[in-house]
């Protein structure tokens, strides 16, 4: 199958969740989300520009002084064309990772394992961790800003975050293994092999 016969199919069944998708399917249509990306990343970048970001960092020294610095970095993006892109293909790529899992044998809902985890790790990392107030020095932004005068941070033990942070990074792992296996030999319960379909 080549890229735009991958591209063309996974377009043409972007409804279709019952069915199997072949490995090569799969990862040439995530072949082909990664180059529009990255010329949409160029494209966007030679027409608006790097974006401008600031972000407030606050660090606490063992005496117990803090201290605020705003940082500022130029970050080149894909911007709304990107996101209206990605919300273009996101159906057709659920439906082929979907179908993709039925072509190893598993059901599509797979797929979703890493989504709980993270949400899990992500409350329970907020849930667990005290938090801390700390002022915002505002002279620091001119006498415009009308934003926060102080800000709470989350203080996140160091064993729950590399322990939530092992877990989510196992539950990708797994997902990638799983769509990068063979498919299973001779037709499933999702149907026919369809790399054999094709020979």
């Amino acid at each position: 199958m080549t890229l735009v016969e991958a591209v063309s199919s996974c377009f043409r069944k972007y409804r279709t969740f019952s069915t199997r998708a072949a490995r090569s399917e799969y990862w040439k249509f995530m072949l082909f989300i990664l180059l529009v990306l990255i010329a949409l990343l160029v494209v966007n970048s030679l027409i608006f520009g790097p974006e401008l970001q600031s972000r407030i960092m606050v660090s606490r020294e063992a005496s117990g002084k803090v201290t605020q610095t705003v940082q500022q970095s130029y970050l080149y993006t894909d911007g709304r064309l990107g996101d209206i892109f990605l919300l273009v293909v996101l159906l057709p790529l659920l439906a082929v990772t979907w179908r993709r899992m039925h072509d190893t044998g598993r059901p599509g809902w797979h797929i979703l394992v890493p989504v709980p985890l993270a949400a899990a790790a992500i409350a329970l990392a907020f849930a667990l961790a005290p938090s801390v107030t700390l002022p915002v020095d505002v002279s620091a932004f001119g006498p415009d800003y009308d934003g926060p005068t102080e800000l709470q941070f989350p203080q996140v033990p160091t064993w729950l975050f590399l322990g939530l942070w092992v877990l989510g990074l196992a539950a990708f792992v797994l997902s990638i293994i799983w769509l990068a296996r063979r498919a299973q030999a001779g037709p499933n319960r999702y149907g026919p092999n369809p790399t054999e379909a094709q020979g």
